[in-house]
């Protein structure tokens, strides 16, 4: 709902596509950015606190917009959105045999594919009716009260865990981040 309503807000505000654009891109980098160390920080730490925490935090920013709905605040929000949504998306992967059972992964997973098209389609639906009729204040804070209830309901939820080893990150950030350089030099180089 609130990249419905992000975008829309972004776009009135300032009736420029440059700064859309700019909102769904940070969206979408912050998102590859923390890919990078999403999947090492579910490896060592705990996954259920780490969904609870991106909830919350992904609610928080969300109520940041309603007072202060600027398109440099919505930029900001939309790359915090895509930072936090990699870290609870991988740890919900990784956790996913262990919540529904290691026998129903096929079937689990398949199950979360639809149900997270149907979410979409009907999360872009509802919030631009919401937006249309109540404004986008309306719709952020329906959005945020949704990811609240998420962190709410996962905090009451317990399964059985895998322990995770607190190693040091560093050494698996070098790893991570030694190709994307790689990559990028080659870019450049082919740039220029």
């Amino acid at each position: 709902m609130d990249m419905i309503a992000l975008n829309a807000v972004v776009y009135a505000a300032t009736d420029s596509s440059g700064w859309l654009a700019a909102s769904m891109a940070l969206r979408t980098f912050g998102g590859v950015i923390s890919s990078i160390l999403s999947g090492l920080v579910a490896d060592r730490f705990d996954r259920r606190k780490i969904m609870i925490i991106t909830d919350w935090l992904r609610g928080a920013i969300i109520l940041l917009v309603i007072p202060f709905p600027n398109p440099v605040m919505i930029t900001a929000v939309s790359l915090f959105i895509g930072l936090s949504g990699s870290f609870f998306a991988v740890s919900f992967s990784a956790e996913t045999p262990q919540i529904f059972g290691e026998d129903k992964v096929l079937e689990t997973n398949s199950l979360i594919s639809r149900l997270t098209s149907i979410s979409m389609v009907a999360g872009f639906i509802s919030s631009g009716i919401i937006t249309s009729f109540l404004g986008f204040k309306a719709t952020l804070l329906i959005d945020a009260i949704t990811y609240i209830v998420s962190a709410c309901v996962l905090m009451k939820m317990k399964w059985d865990q895998e322990e995770t080893q607190m190693k040091p990150l560093a050494n698996g950030v070098k790893d991570k981040i030694r190709p994307l350089v790689s990559i990028l030099k080659r870019f450049i180089l082919i740039l220029n």
